[in-house]
């Protein structure tokens, strides 16, 4: 059976566990490939069987590094890509595309992401760190279903300080937001509509807030979202 065609075969060099459903894994980065912060990648497993299972996956580190770190999100069903990515151990190979644009950083703004919707912009928030780019004059609204299911938690408190939000939509915590990101949260937390806006999470979320932002009065222009909207 033919499969995709894939440029590149890139073997795994560090696998973790971070939390009860997300692997992070560190591979080869082939030689002379470049890449741009906020862009993403196609990946298989390089075995027979899976010629037809491919996903994309946010690169998460920065272009200085030897390698690229991808955090991917395990689904328990034993038939999908991520649950056998997540059998692999250091040392399996993976095929892997070109790097192709997901999300670009075109100034000062907000975030808005879901669960592992925040991957995109982690690769953003490291190069603006590295810039010596200030990011507590950002706003970083960010939702999951329940506490343990927050990534970078601290790192990104550090980062954004008092304009890091969070939003738990099946749980409630202590100095959390319970509840979903409706016109009336957005309405009460962005009172500058002439900024840009990030959002990143399942397609209806993120159609969701830009309907939502538009309404109130932002231009499509500065909204970026990972699906074609």
């Amino acid at each position: 059976m033919g499969g995709f065609i894939f440029p590149y075969r890139s073997k795994i060099l560090q696998k973790k566990e971070i939390n009860h459903n997300i692997v992070r894994f560190h591979i080869d980065k082939p030689y002379g490939y470049a890449f741009t912060p906020g862009q993403a990648i196609d990946l298989s497993i390089d075995q027979k069987g899976f010629e037809l299972d491919v996903a994309p996956f946010t690169i998460t580190n920065t272009i200085d590094q030897s390698f690229l770190e991808l955090y991917i999100k395990i689904s328990p069903h034993q038939d999908s890509l991520s649950y056998s990515l997540a059998s692999l151990q250091a040392g399996a190979i993976l095929q892997i595309s070109e790097p192709y644009d997901n999300y670009k950083y075109e100034g000062k703004g907000v975030f808005i992401a879901a669960g592992t919707g925040i991957m995109p912009f982690i690769a953003i928030f490291k190069s603006l760190i590295k810039s010596n780019t200030t990011l507590t004059d950002h706003k970083l609204i960010y939702t999951n279903k329940r506490k343990k299911d927050i990534l970078f938690k601290s790192e990104l408190t550090q980062l954004f300080g008092k304009n890091y939000i969070n939003i738990l939509t099946k749980s409630k915590a202590q100095n959390m937001v319970s509840g979903r990101i409706d016109i009336h949260f957005l309405k009460a937390q962005i009172k500058n509509l002439n900024q840009q806006f990030y959002i990143c999470g399942p397609k209806q979320f993120e159609k969701e807030i830009m309907q939502s932002l538009i309404q109130l009065g932002a231009k499509k222009s500065y909204i970026q979202t990972g699906y074609n909207l």
